[in-house]
């Protein structure tokens, strides 16, 4: 009988799936007395686990197996720089707990070159805290129930791939003066108020995130909303369905371009410009259930952060309707209701068939080529 080499036979085997194994991706949290399934605290035994990653290797990844890791009231995990957490995926690996006061992963200052993936987070109200720190991501999580927040100049952040399911909070993300943010292919799933709350970020990309719910939101945040001078950002290519309104632009924020949205049955307006200096072109704004695209002053009657809405340029976007929304006030239902000064608005359709109103677009401003499609 013919024998084939070893080495051969072994790689036959594992082809055929008749000999598979799976290394795990770093070292397992059970070997520091981390349990799973546990009521008791888990806090203290994953902070020691990451503390001796660290002292021992300068760093590394934790992997966490399938199984429910409660962090018990006023406990927290504490991220450090160079240390990784890896679950077993999302909905199999759930590091969860039940304090509404306090924040589920926190962090104070640094540059962490940290990634946290295919876990689930999970927390009533607050989920993750991190002041001060930069270089973080995260893919493939969930963050549940609580809100996601950076502030006091963090930046390099990544929320990549990541679901985001009836999150509490002004937003699923609401953070506060960040640079270098990447939010993109996320789902935000039946928020309380809103998908992504970007205030005072800089330079920071939202792009190919699907924002949902299932009923329309009554609520003066957004799907995505850029306040308190956020300037050059770029939201692009978001599919935002039943927010209060699709995507808001207020405070000074300038500089921002928005493009290739695609905004549907927004409770109010589907776009809200009450800033100055940014680009709003090549949208869809679908049954809006007022203006579709509005541009006003926020003036310190109606907004506490006044600003002026000039020389913002409006162009090459779609107003469609699908069914005529009842109980409208007719002067306020309109594809382009643009005040303001110095704003170009050029090219845009708006489809009036189902009872929209065309535009009113103020003395002041540039109204070039915008068409009403009756039919």
């Amino acid at each position: 009988m013919r024998r084939f080499p070893v080495t051969i036979l072994i790689t036959v085997l594992v082809l055929s799936g008749c000999l598979l194994w799976r290394r795990e991706p770093g070292i397992n949290v059970t070997r520091y007395g981390v349990r799973a399934n546990a009521t008791e605290c888990q806090a203290n035994a994953i902070n020691a686990a990451i503390n001796d990653l660290i002292e021992r290797d300068g760093g590394g990844t934790l992997y966490f197996p399938k199984g429910k890791y409660y962090i018990g009231p006023g406990q927290h995990i504490r991220l450090q720089p160079g240390v990784n957490l890896v679950g077993a995926g999302i909905g199999k690996t759930i590091i969860w707990g039940e304090d509404s006061d306090d924040y589920l992963l926190k962090r104070k200052s640094g540059k962490l070159d940290v990634a946290v993936s295919h876990v689930t987070l999970e927390n009533p109200v607050r989920l993750i805290l991190m002041e001060t720190v930069s270089n973080i991501s995260f893919y493939k999580v969930e963050f549940r129930k609580g809100m996601v927040r950076f502030e006091k100049n963090s930046s390099n952040i990544v929320i990549d791939h990541c679901h985001f399911v009836e999150n509490l909070g002004k937003a699923a993300y609401a953070s506060d003066e960040c640079a270098n943010v990447t939010l993109t292919y996320n789902e935000v799933i039946n928020p309380a108020e809103g998908g992504f709350n970007l205030s005072r970020h800089q330079n920071s990309y939202v792009a190919y995130n699907y924002i949902y719910s299932d009923t329309n939101i009554d609520s003066g945040y957004a799907g995505i909303r850029l306040p308190n001078s956020a300037h050059n950002n770029v939201v692009e290519h978001n599919e935002i369905i039943r927010m209060g309104r699709g995507i808001f632009i207020l405070s000074s924020s300038e500089r921002n371009v928005v493009e290739n949205n695609k905004i549907v049955q927004s409770t109010s307006q589907g776009i809200l410009i009450q800033s100055s200096y940014n680009t709003v072109r090549n949208n869809i704004i679908q049954d809006a259930g007022a203006e579709s695209i509005y541009v006003v002053d926020a003036t310190s009657d109606t907004s506490p952060t006044p600003s002026k809405a000039n020389y913002n340029t409006i162009e090459g976007n779609q107003v469609l309707d699908t069914y005529r929304i009842p109980g409208i006030e007719s002067e306020r239902n309109l594809g382009l209701r643009i005040y303001g000064q110095g704003n170009e608005v050029r090219g845009n359709t708006v489809s009036t068939k189902y009872g929209r109103g065309f535009k009113e677009i103020s003395a002041g401003n540039i109204d070039a080529d915008n068409v009403d499609i009756p039919d």
